[in-house]
C-alpha cells in the first residue's frame, strides 16, 4: 500500500546551541533541505555560551578557548551555513520562542536539542534570602558590579569555581569559599596552538582527524580513572592523586 503523502516532512528543532546549529548546517549544506525551523529561547544562539560571561569562562586557537572565542566561532558557523533566519531569539520574525507565550505548530518530526547547563541551580543556602549585599549565580555574572577591594563569598568548589576563584582573588580584599567536599586540582592542560599546527588543521584534514582521535582516546580513558574499580584503574587513580598533591 502506497502513502498518499507528497509534501516533504516538516522539522521543528528546539534549541539553537551547538547541536541545533550542527543540525541546521547539515540539513542545508548536505541535504539541501529547507523545510525546518529552529526555536531558541534566548536572544542569541547557544544559550550556554551566550549567558555565561563570568571571568575566564572557557572550554581553537588554544586547546581550551575562552567564552568569547567559542561564541564567535558558533556565530561564524551560523553565518556560513545560513542558519540565522530560522534561529532568532525573542522578538525575531521567525523561530522566536517566548516561554510566556503559547502557540501551535505542526510538524512530522520534532528534535529536542535542549541543553542541560544553561540554567543555573538555585541557591538554597541558609541565610541567602536575608543577605543584603550583591549576589548572583556565576552562570549569570553581573558585569555591572566591581569586586575590587570587596569581601567575597563563593559557595561551591566545582569546575566553575576552579576557573573563577583564582581570578577573583586578584582584586578582592578577601575571599571566603565554602565547600561541601574537597577535591583535587591539577594544572590546566591549556596551551596555544602554533601557526604551523593551525595550518595543518586547515589544509591537511588527516592531521585534524588524527588529533581528534587522540583527544577522544585520552578523554575516554578518564572514565576508567573515575568510574572503574579494576586493579589498573585503582593504580591510575592513586598516581593521579599523587600528581594532584604535588601540584
Amino acid at each position: 500500500m502506497t502513502s498518499g503523502r507528497t509534501a516533504e516532512l516538516r522539522i521543528i528543532a528546539i534549541g539553537c546551541g551547538v547541536a541545533g546549529i550542527a543540525l541546521s548546517a547539515q540539513l542545508r549544506s548536505q541535504l539541501g533541505y529547507e523545510n525546518f525551523v529552529v526555536y531558541e529561547r534566548e536572544k542569541s544562539i547557544s544559550a550556554t555560551w551566550y549567558l555565561k560571561t563570568y571571568p575566564v569562562v572557557g572550554c581553537d586557537s588554544k586547546r581550551l578557548a575562552e567564552q568569547a572565542e567559542v561564541l564567535h566561532y558558533l556565530q561564524d558557523a551560523v553565518d556560513k551555513f545560513g542558519v540565522a533566519p530560522c534561529a532568532s531569539g525573542r522578538g525575531g520574525d521567525r523561530g522566536c520562542l517566548d516561554p510566556r507565550e503559547v502557540f501551535h505548530k505542526e510538524a512530522e518530526m520534532l528534535v529536542s536539542w535542549v541543553g542541560t547547563i544553561s540554567l543555573p541551580k538555585e541557591c538554597n543556602v541558609s541565610g541567602n534570602e536575608t543577605f543584603k549585599g550583591d549576589k548572583w549565580h556565576s552562570a549569570r555574572w553581573n558585569l555591572d558590579v566591581s569586586l575590587r577591594g570587596k569581601r567575597v563569598a563563593v559557595v561551591g568548589n566545582g569546575c566553575l569555581a576552579a576557573q573563577l576563584v583564582p581570578y577573583v582573588t586578584k582584586e578582592t580584599a578577601q575571599v571566603h569559599q565554602s565547600q561541601r567536599s574537597p577535591q583535587w586540582i591539577n594544572e590546566s592542560p591549556n596551551r596555544t596552538f602554533t601557526e604551523f599546527r593551525k595550518w595543518c588543521f586547515r589544509y591537511e584534514p588527516p592531521w585534524e582527524r588524527i588529533y581528534r582521535f587522540y583527544l577522544w582516546k585520552k578523554t575516554d580513558a578518564l572514565h576508567d580513572l573515575y568510574q572503574s574499580e579494576t586493579a589498573r584503574s585503582l593504580r591510575d587513580c592513586a598516581a593521579a592523586t599523587e600528581q594532584a598533591k604535588a601540584y
